[in-house]
């Protein structure tokens, strides 16, 4: 056991406590919220932790289908790395607007790792939250016109990259002091996005609808048994059939 005899800053008890848990079940999101430095809390603060409310309402929003949440006993884990993704693509922006940034699990790392000192009361970040502010907006009106119109609809969340292209849109707004974030702006931004959105989901039901589940059952056969003989076995069209189950087992249970 290791008791803390003396007061320390809160840093010192963050890199303590990577020391400590190296090696276990942390989710990669709750390492990266342990990492010293002003990222972290910042993060915290918008996207919310454990008991801990956002205090921005964008990621209510989200579509959270397909993404699962390592940490269970946290609602919140997702959000702050979606949270963390929007401050990546964000800084490297601000840096060169023409930056086509990465957000794979390293790059999120570099956040937290190269800027300990991140000033959360700086110009920066001060803008970061008017985007987040303004998209939580547009996302919201999007999100209430969903379920308006005089029909029982149901209201429509919205995929990641609808609200990355919307976020990185009202930065590049942002840089011009001239420009009014208005309640026109934000039905019209809101508007085009559900259109979009609307579209796509309904050409999504029309593709499934296409599909014959026998003919993709029977491809996804024929596949499996041709990547067993590239790997010298032979396998019978059953234990294939046996194989497909077990992977849509799997499928369902990592995306439950």
């Amino acid at each position: 056991m290791f008791v803390i005899s003396e007061l320390v800053d809160a840093d010192e008890v963050r890199d303590l406590f990577i020391r400590l848990q190296s090696g276990t079940a942390l989710s990669r999101q709750q390492i990266r919220d342990a990492w010293p430095g002003a990222v972290g809390p910042f993060i915290e603060r918008l996207a919310g932790k454990l008991n801990r409310a956002p205090s921005v309402t964008l990621f209510k929003q989200i579509d959270r289908r397909g993404t699962r949440n390592e940490e269970e006993s946290d609602p919140y884990d997702s959000d702050r790395q979606f949270c963390a993704q929007l401050l990546c693509l964000f800084l490297a922006r601000e840096r060169d607007p023409l930056s086509q940034q990465s957000i794979g699990a390293n790059e999120l790392d570099k956040v937290y790792h190269e800027n300990t000192t991140f000033d959360t009361e700086g110009e920066a970040a001060k803008r970061f939250q008017d985007a987040l502010k303004n998209a939580s907006e547009v996302f919201f009106v999007a999100f209430t016109k969903t379920g308006a119109g005089g029909k029982k609809r149901i209201k429509m969340k919205f995929r990641k990259l609808d609200v990355i292209a919307a976020f990185l849109l009202i930065q590049d707004l942002l840089r011009n002091s001239l420009f009014k974030f208005d309640k026109s702006f934000t039905q019209k931004l809101a508007s085009h996005i559900l259109v979009e959105a609307t579209a796509e989901a309904e050409g999504a039901r029309d593709r499934v609808a296409s599909v014959d589940p026998a003919t993709v059952e029977a491809s996804a056969i024929k596949n499996i048994i041709a990547d067993a003989k590239r790997r010298g076995k032979t396998i019978t069209e059953d234990q294939a059939r046996k194989i497909l189950a077990k992977q849509l087992e799997f499928e369902a249970e990592f995306l439950a």
